[in-house]
Order: C-alpha cells, then sequence, then structure tokens
C-alpha cells in the first residue's frame, strides 16, 4: 500500500528556505517520519526522479528518495557558488545553510560575523518574532520568547483565516492553520492562472513547484517567511 502524508508547510520551507539539515530536504520530495517510520510521498518522488533525469523503474522510494536527495543538494550547492568536490551532503547541506541564513540576517540587520547557523538562526526567528508581535499589536513586556513566540503564532494565523474568509471559531489551531494553509495555495493558483477545479491543495502545490516557482516568488503569492519562521521554526523550538 503506497503511504503518503501531506505536509503543506513543509513543502513551503523547503520551495523558498532552509531552517535545517533535518528538515531541507524531507520538505522536497515529502518525506515524513511518523513513529520512527519514513513515509514517502511515491507520486512526488517519481516526478522528481524525472525531472533530475534518474531511472524510477524497479526502485523502491527509499532508493528513489536517497538518488533525488543526491542530485538536489549538489543542484542547490552549485547554485549557490559552492565547490563540491570530495564533500558529502552533511556537509553541502551545512554550507547552503549558511549562505541562506546569512542572506536572512542581513535582511533583517542582524550581524552574522562568528555566529554558527544555530545562534544565527534563533537570532532570526527572535527578530521576526518581535517584528510581527509589533506588526500585531502584541506586548512583548514581561513575556519569554516561547511564550511570545506562541501568542504571535496564534495572532498570526488567525489574522490569515480572518483575510481569507475562514471562521476561527470552535477550531483548534492547528486544523485552523491546515485549512489556512490550503486556502492560500488554491488562492495562488487562481492569481496563476492555473486551473484549480478538482484538484487538491496538496496537487496545486506540486503544479506550483514544477511550473511556477519564480513566479510565486516573484509576486510574493504566499506568506513564505511567516510560516517558515513563525509556525515551522517558532513551533518546532518551543514546544
Amino acid at each position: 500500500m503506497k503511504k503518503q502524508i501531506v505536509t503543506y508547510v513543509f513543502a513551503i520551507v523547503l520551495l523558498f528556505g532552509i531552517v535545517g539539515n533535518s528538515t531541507v530536504f524531507a520538505t522536497f520530495t515529502d518525506v515524513h517520519q511518523h513513529k520512527g517510520e519514513h513515509m514517502y510521498d511515491e507520486e512526488m518522488l517519481k516526478k522528481k526522479a524525472e525531472k533530475f533525469g534518474i531511472e524510477t523503474e524497479g526502485k523502491d522510494a527509499k532508493t528513489l528518495h536517497k538518488e533525488i536527495k543526491d542530485a538536489w543538494i549538489k543542484k542547490k550547492a552549485k547554485e549557490f557558488g559552492i565547490d563540491t568536490a570530495n564533500k558529502d551532503n552533511e556537509q553541502l547541506l551545512k554550507e547552503i545553510k549558511k549562505i541562506k541564513l546569512e542572506k536572512a540576517a542581513k535582511e533583517l540587520g542582524i550581524d552574522a560575523t562568528g555566529k554558527d547557523p544555530e545562534q544565527l538562526a534563533k537570532e532570526i526567528h527572535e527578530k521576526i518574532i518581535e517584528n510581527k508581535a509589533k506588526e500585531l499589536g502584541i506586548s512583548t513586556k514581561g513575556k519569554s520568547m516561547k511564550e511570545l513566540s506562541k501568542e504571535v503564532r496564534e495572532a498570526w494565523i488567525k489574522q490569515q483565516a480572518k483575510e481569507l474568509g475562514i471562521s476561527t471559531e470552535g477550531k483548534e489551531l492547528k486544523a485552523l492553520a491546515k485549512e489556512v494553509k490550503e486556502q492560500q495555495i488554491i488562492q495562488a493558483a487562481e492569481k496563476l492562472g492555473m486551473n484549480t477545479k478538482g484538484k487538491s491543495s496538496k496537487e496545486l502545490m506540486m503544479e506550483m513547484m514544477e511550473k511556477h516557482k519564480k513566479e510565486v516568488k516573484e509576486m510574493n503569492l504566499l506568506p513564505f517567511k511567516e510560516w517558515k519562521w513563525i509556525c515551522h521554526y517558532g513551533h518546532k523550538k518551543h514546544r
């Protein structure tokens, strides 16, 4: 039986940013670990394998995942001007992550000098949370970063829901976030002129990844930064 898991926010994290070495490629091929077992979206794996010119015949999901991972990491490294000679995937991912974090830090006015990726990611997250709290009218006084992060995350998701005309009444935050993400994807697809009829949010997201990645980023059709730093990174670090 084909095992699948839909991870919309992870797909978004992957498309336009790297949170950590463990999530970056998982998001790319829609692989997720559940109770110690890796679950793959086989349909997406095959699409990605074909894109990289990787033969899929006779290969199981685990093998395809590894081969696509190798190809994807090398491709991204070259895009960032990183020399791939004599470097394994772990080292290349670290270098990619470092470049992405330094760019994000610069945009926020954070000095990255002498800081390791973990410290830099922490400072970026905190700065974004503080900025978003101000934007949402949330007081930071006397609150720990964990408390503030949680309050900002909840307020931001509810704000997004309101803007999309989604009722928040009686809904748990996790369910509301899923509904918001799905509607944002549908809305973005419509703005791109895509045919959304009969397609799930997952299918639309896959199509955007394949055909409209540049336009989605340039037109700022999806709030990638917020999902990445407020919802994904913040929740991961403070749970």
